[in-house]
């Protein structure tokens, strides 16, 4: 499964991150790159269930972990989670779905 994120702002990308979903070595991996500059990060699953899938890489700088879960009213919740400089950090990205426009 692949992905595609972008935020804009005043007609501009200001961030971007290409999401692979796949198999290795038997076991599902959620490999995502922010930008196109940084090398991808290898996360394996951890937990899954109907509604939430868990990855983690606990040898990655930051995040350790990141989570997708779908909301009772539809939305997706995603947060991405670990320590950084001996400091535990959450940043959260709640989701609603919208149309595409061009």
């Amino acid at each position: 499964m692949l992905g595609l994120s972008r935020n804009m702002k005043g007609g501009k990308v200001i961030f971007s991150e290409f999401m692979r979903i796949g198999q290795d070595d038997g076991k599902i991996v959620y490999t995502p790159r922010i930008g196109t500059t940084t090398a991808p990060v290898p996360f394996g699953l951890i937990r899954m269930s109907a509604d939430e899938a868990v990855f983690e890489n606990l040898a990655h700088r930051f995040p350790q972990r990141i989570l997708y879960r779908r909301e009772a009213n539809g939305s997706l919740f995603a947060r991405i989670e670990g320590t950084e400089n001996g400091k535990t950090r959450t940043e959260d990205f709640p989701m609603q779905r919208t149309r595409c426009e061009q």
